[in-house]
């Protein structure tokens, strides 16, 4: 059986206030992102990242921190998990 890598990351990310709405529904559209927490209020946004390796990982954050209106994307913690491959 084969054995691939699978990360899962908690992000914090801190945005513009009035932007939260628009920044939501862009996070929306990304695959294996899932919101957790948000204050309307301070900007703030806890999300994880889940089934990825390590470079789309660093490609998932890297569009996070192209939105509109986000200031800080910041990784608070990674899990790697090695999964075992489904026989075919």
């Amino acid at each position: 059986m084969e054995e691939s890598l699978i990360q899962i990351s908690g992000v914090a990310i801190r945005l513009r206030p009035e932007f939260m709405g628009s920044v939501k529904s862009k996070l929306n559209t990304i695959n294996g992102l899932e919101i957790h927490a948000e204050d309307m209020d301070s900007g703030r946004l806890a999300i994880t990242l889940e089934d990825r390796d390590t470079k789309e990982m660093t490609e998932a954050i890297a569009e996070i921190e192209a939105i509109e209106g986000v200031v800080m994307v910041n990784p608070v913690y990674i899990h790697d998990e090695t999964e075992m491959a489904k026989p075919s």
